[in-house]
């Protein structure tokens, strides 16, 4: 499993489904292929999102050979790919021909060995502790896949294969420190940069866990045993750890001194924060938990979602529907865009030399279906160039073709059964009109378009929308774009 926020959106990788909560309320669940070698437990295949618009790199580094990755901003990220001499660590916007501006051979690293604290998990002076490292070298080895998380404290990887971590700071071209740590085959061992130094969670059997501080020098910080703990994150007040036997999330100092605690209805196998660091998620197999520090430095609960059991379930708006005895007409048949319902424009506007963000609405106003294709076009071309559009929080590059069109795809988007406009019937009472504002909602996309204006201008800009895999008229505006 791998998990990722922004802090508002949330997406939940799985073996065998990807899952996507956003912030407008469109929740999506995409089947994946069927993989009998993995199980819900494991942090298999890619998930590289970057921190604020959520582009996803994931195809194209696993395309590049990456068997680890993560985001460093909105256009860098950092990967392991295996390579004909070994591991290497690459940093650089996403390259499909290997050129990237920062290669690290990351087998080559000769890490030092801590002071392990005697009893954590190993009991001291037992000879096999370093058996891992005898077997695959010293370094990152290329033969078990490593983990790797990007932060604004630097890029860190961990390899259960040799028990190495090491950490590449923002702005450097080498490895700043590396440690060796224990290890064994049923280990796994993850780490993030820090001020100080690194964090750094071990996890044996899915059961004797740890969680370290070590500084750049080696020195360790501060740790704790755990019972069957899951990644450590850093956040903006703090640490973040899990503990299995007290059931308990603990925000903890950078010595890992309890500050304040939050009770977890499950045992946490996944976590991930958002990138300022105030807020996070934590999951299992079946439920996932929206959480933030608060102004006082409190733990606190926003969001408790049951994802596994959410097949067949109905939708806030058809729930409440059905609670207020209203049944809505719906829009059978082909899939389709058309304009929103309920909803005033707002003017598109930009100023010459500026980036702009326009925000354009639109709903579902067919069948059920999958996937919205967008192009943008018209005179306002001419004063602008566009980069990139968002929907519901998920972004997609634009490309532009000879004629000066832009366009992009989201095969991922799903298209809910729309509502026939006007409603039938019409709602009567304020719980029906309640069930009618929250079901129209659902059947709503929110668009914006990304792009810089290069001089004043105010010529009509067309955008067209429509569903993919369908023959449905698009939806398609035509207004204008005042560039002061």
């Amino acid at each position: 499993m791998r998990l990722h926020t922004d802090g508002s959106n949330v997406v939940l990788l799985t073996p065998s489904v990807r899952l996507i909560w956003r912030k407008s309320g469109r929740h999506t669940q995409e089947e994946l292929p069927a993989n009998a070698e993995v199980s819900d437990y494991d942090r298999s295949g890619l998930l590289c999102l970057t921190p604020r618009t959520q582009q996803d790199f994931s195809a194209r580094l696993a395309a590049a050979g990456a068997i680890a990755a993560d985001a460093i901003n909105e256009e860098e990220v950092a990967a392991i790919i295996i390579g004909e001499d070994g591991a290497f660590l690459v940093r650089g916007p996403v390259n499909m021909e290997g050129d990237w501006p920062s290669v690290i051979d990351v087998g080559a690293v000769e890490p030092s060995r801590i002071s392990w604290p005697a009893g954590l998990i190993w009991k001291k002076g037992d000879k096999s502790m370093y058996d891992m490292a005898k077997e695959h070298g010293n370094g990152i080895p290329d033969t078990i896949v490593p983990t790797l998380a990007c932060n604004a404290f630097g890029t860190a990887v961990a390899s259960c294969g040799s028990g190495t971590i090491l950490v590449v700071r923002p702005e450097s071209r080498l490895p700043d420190f590396a440690f060796q740590i224990p290890s064994q085959e049923e280990a796994s061992i993850h780490a993030l940069a820090t001020k100080e130094g690194v964090l750094v969670t071990v996890i044996v059997d899915g059961q004797d866990s740890a969680y370290l501080h070590v500084s750049e020098e080696g020195k360790i910080l501060g740790h704790r045993a755990a019972q069957s703990a899951a990644p450590a994150l850093v956040l903006e007040r703090g640490f973040l750890i899990y503990d299995d036997e007290s059931s308990s999330l603990e925000l903890v100092d950078n010595k890992l001194k309890t500050l304040t605690t939050l009770a977890c209805p499950f045992s946490v196998i996944e976590t991930a924060s958002a990138h300022d660091g105030a807020s996070f998620v934590v999951c299992d197999a079946e439920q996932l938990l929206r959480a933030h520090v608060d102004a006082k430095g409190k733990l606190v609960i926003v969001e408790n979602i049951e994802y596994g059991k959410t097949a067949g379930k109905k939708s806030a708006g058809e729930q409440a529907a059905i609670d207020a005895n209203w049944d809505p007409e719906k829009v059978h048949g082909k899939a389709a865009v058309g304009f929103a319902a309920g909803i005033s424009p707002v003017p598109w506007t930009a100023s010459a030399g500026k980036d702009f963000e326009l925000v354009m609405q639109a709903r579902s106003a067919g069948g059920r279906g999958k996937g919205i294709a967008i192009a943008i076009g018209g005179d306002a071309i001419k004063n602008c160039e566009f980069a990139a559009v968002e929907i519901d929080g998920a972004r997609a590059e634009l490309t532009k073709d000879a004629k000066g069109v832009y366009s992009a795809e989201f095969p991922n988007i799903d298209l809910v059964e729309g509502l026939a406009i006007p409603l039938s019937p019409k709602p009567k009472n304020d719980a029906q009109k309640h069930a009618a504002a929250l079901y129209l909602a659902e059947t709503h996309l929110e668009l914006k378009v990304f792009g810089t204006a290069k001089k004043a201008g105010a010529d009509l800009m067309s955008v067209t929308i429509s569903a993919l895999k369908s023959d449905s008229p698009p939806l398609k505006w035509m207004r204008p774009l005042t560039i002061s």
